[in-house]
């Protein structure tokens, strides 16, 4: 294996497939294409074969190689300190496909060109945003409209929020928490290249998913941009578009919407603290050697299995359960080393990485390596640096 290369020959076919393979990932990833594949990976693994095929080189990024690597050797030393059981096994598929996704995703990264890759990401923002504002404005009119789900025979098992039912849209995603965690870093994106009005639609699409993730994310994306670069003209600008924005929305009746935010942002700490702290108090029953090695590769739900519980938490507890305070020390560090390898630029992304582990349990999914790609593309890395001049 190489570490990361810099692919020099100018836009191809391949700088398109990554940028699609990275930004379809999180919507398709509902969809089962065969056993625990969904379509997303089986997206990215193509084009990750695809590009193998092209470099006959296989590239790494040392970080995330390395986390990878902790995560799996304090699961093999897991499984020798439990009780075997058949849900144990899972364990090993879990480490195996983590490893294909996580190479398959290392793949793309070198392949990354800031022009294919913005129109691609514009382009589905576009169609998801848009699809977003009709939910909202169908459900304004008293309409529950199309839910969002793309192929209904291929999500037979997963848990498809009915938020629609209850007036709250949610575009192509399962949930609005899911179509926060899509959005805020192309809100972050829009602001960086200083595309201020489509930043504010991007608030304002955030604001109406009444996700509270989007509503508070996006807030705070905009006062840690304006102030890591000490921008407080651009910061009234913003303001002054948010506040227009909002004067053209009191001219519509949007009572029930206005109502529907406040009362979350008012109960946050009632209906997210399965997400901030739940779980915690189950990592003090487990052995000593557990708490520091884990239980394995996600199998909090099955080691906890009289207790009923999922894999509904946010990632630092998940992390804590699965792979003990070594495994959490680890991926500590890896949040480090991202710090110190990014410009200001850089570490807005990562922000918005650090704020959905701190709610949601993505660690190793569609989402969270579509959040890390836009952290590791805004690197101070030498390499880096290199391929984002291409």
């Amino acid at each position: 294996m190489n570490k990361l290369y810099v692919y020099k020959s100018g836009p191809t076919i391949l700088n398109y497939l990554a940028a699609i393979a990275i930004c379809v990932g999180p919507i398709l990833a509902p969809y089962k294409f065969m056993g625990p594949l969904s379509i997303g990976n089986v997206i990215i693994i193509i084009v990750s074969l695809l590009i193998i095929l092209a470099q006959r080189k296989i590239v790494i990024y040392p970080p995330l190689f390395l986390l990878f690597i902790i995560h799996s050797c304090l699961s093999f030393l897991a499984y020798f300190t439990l009780n075997y059981n058949s849900g144990l096994q899972s364990m090993f598929w879990s480490i195996i496909m983590t490893f294909i996704i996580s190479t398959s995703f290392m793949q793309l990264i070198p392949f990354y060109e800031k022009k294919i890759f913005f129109n691609v990401i514009s382009f589905i923002a576009v169609v998801c945003g848009v699809f977003l504002l009709f939910q909202f404005l169908s459900i304004n009119r008293g309409v529950i409209p199309y839910n969002g789900k793309l192929f209904e025979e291929l999500v037979e098992g997963y848990n498809w929020s009915a938020s629609v039912t209850y007036r709250r849209a949610n575009s192509f995603f399962s949930e609005p928490s899911y179509f926060s965690i899509y959005f805020l870093p192309i809100m972050a994106l829009m602001l960086i290249r200083e595309k201020k009005m489509i930043a504010i639609v991007c608030w304002l699409i955030l604001f109406i998913s009444t996700s509270t993730l989007g509503v508070l994310g996006s807030v705070i994306l905009i006062l840690v941009y304006t102030l890591f670069n000490k921008k407080i003209r651009e910061l009234a600008v913003i303001l002054a578009g948010i506040i227009i924005v909002v004067s053209i929305l009191k001219t519509i009746d949007l009572s029930w919407f206005m109502k529907f935010n406040l009362d979350k942002i008012n109960n946050l700490s009632e209906s997210s603290q399965i997400r901030i702290m739940g779980y915690l108090e189950y990592f003090r029953e487990l052995p000593i050697i557990n708490q520091f090695i884990g239980v394995g590769f996600f199998q909090l739900s099955n080691y906890f299995s009289n207790y009923g519980l999922y894999n509904y938490s946010n990632s630092f507890i998940l992390i804590l359960i699965n792979h003990g305070i070594i495994g959490l020390i680890a991926f500590f560090v890896f949040l480090l080393y991202l710090f110190k390898k990014n410009n200001m630029l850089g570490r807005i992304f990562l922000l918005i990485f650090i704020m959905i582990s701190a709610i949601d349990s993505f660690i190793y999914s569609n989402n969270f390596y579509y959040v890390l790609y836009f952290v590791i593309i805004f690197s101070d890395s030498e390499r880096i640096k290199e391929i984002r001049k291409i």
